[in-house]
């Protein structure tokens, strides 16, 4: 019998690329747009749907996967 890991829930990648810096507003840039996306944000595929959180004060954005 084959084992998988349970992976929902949990952390996938964590990156200083952010979406909110993309679309100018990042609440730590002084460009920022006042506009607020509805969070939370995700990314979606074929098969998948990822959670975004958004860590501002360490510049990071996390993706979760759900």
């Amino acid at each position: 019998m084959e084992q998988t890991m349970d992976v929902r829930n949990k952390t996938l990648m964590v990156t200083k690329y952010c979406i909110k810096n993309e679309f100018t507003m990042c609440p730590f840039d002084e460009k920022h747009n006042q506009s607020k996306l509805p969070e939370p944000l995700y990314l979606v595929d074929r098969k998948n749907k990822y959670k975004l959180e958004f860590h501002c004060a360490e510049c990071e954005m996390h993706i979760i996967n759900t």
